[in-house]
């Protein structure tokens, strides 16, 4: 009898193996079904996860970097933190950080120095006609001239860099604003240009 259509049939015999239904219609819909059920989904799903191995570390004791709550790290999870807040708020601190180490570090970067005392070395005639950059509450010269990084401060940063040689007066060239936006924090010279400019100056 056909599992599909309750027609009686022949069953063809090959070896071990014969016909379960009568046609290839029904032979595509029991296969269908069969694959579709509940029971062999549950079969397929648990099949899965034995070919999962635990990662290292699930089911023992870990401790939350936010929180330093005690917890145990689920099967097959790889996490540091005991809930999805504690991920946020780590995240949220570390960005806080950066941006204050960031600041630090700008700050060091600084130009200190009077271009004035090197005239050989800066364009103060693009000085005197612009003269210096000053935004609309603090002189409102937007065309004004200012000091830029050759090798600028955010490289500098991502690379660990000391920032007294940022500040060094090798490392600066007179730009006016809207070149100097324009370039944003890009570097036109590397590291060890910087080091020779620096030795050379």
């Amino acid at each position: 009898m056909c599992p599909v259509c309750d027609q009686q049939f022949i069953a063809q015999i090959h070896g071990s193996y014969s016909k379960t239904t009568c046609s290839r219609a029904c032979s595509n819909t029991f296969f269908k079904e069969r694959r579709h059920t509940q029971a062999s989904r549950t079969k397929r799903s648990h099949a899965l996860k034995g070919k999962l191995s635990p990662r290292r570390g699930s089911g023992a004791d870990h401790t939350c970097k936010t929180c330093r709550t005690t917890y145990k790290m689920p099967d097959h999870q790889s996490t540091v933190f005991c809930s999805t807040e504690c991920k946020l708020a780590y995240q949220i601190t570390v960005a806080a950080t950066r941006q204050l180490a960031l600041q630090s570090y700008r700050t060091l970067a600084a130009f200190k120095f009077n271009v004035y005392d090197h005239p050989d070395k800066f364009n103060l005639q693009l000085l005197e006609k612009h003269g210096w950059y000053k935004a609309i509450n603090h002189g409102n010269n937007l065309t004004g001239v200012s000091r830029d990084h050759l090798f600028s401060v955010s490289d500098g940063f991502k690379l660990g860099i000391d920032p007294t040689l940022l500040a060094h007066p090798a490392n600066c060239q007179l730009l006016i604003q809207t070149d100097n936006a324009r370039k944003r924090a890009r570097s036109i010279i590397s590291v060890d240009e910087l080091k020779e400019r620096i030795k050379n100056f």
